[in-house]
């Protein structure tokens, strides 16, 4: 089963990726965008099919989502620190 229009399926999807970089883009900055992008994306799906699936309860509660998106928003302003230096070979 698709749930995609022949006319709009692949610009609707590139338009929301793009609104959603450019979101995530005031948090992060232009060089972790995508990959923060992704990570929010994977995030909010996962939530949905956790919740669709009706997983969430006693022993596995649904503040996971809040929890993760919690550290999602902490980690996408945090600067990364510089990587080390390699040290040469010898």
């Amino acid at each position: 089963m698709s749930f995609q229009t022949p006319d709009h399926a692949g610009s609707s999807r590139q338009n929301l990726w793009t609104f959603t970089v450019e979101q995530v883009q005031h948090m992060t900055g232009e060089a972790r965008a995508k990959e923060a992008a992704v990570a929010l994306w994977a995030l909010l799906h996962g939530a949905a099919t956790l919740e669709a699936g009706q997983v969430p309860g006693e022993n596995k509660p649904a503040s996971g989502f809040e929890f993760g998106l919690s550290a999602w928003l902490l980690l996408a302003g945090t600067p990364f620190p510089a990587s080390p230096a390699k040290k040469p070979r010898r």
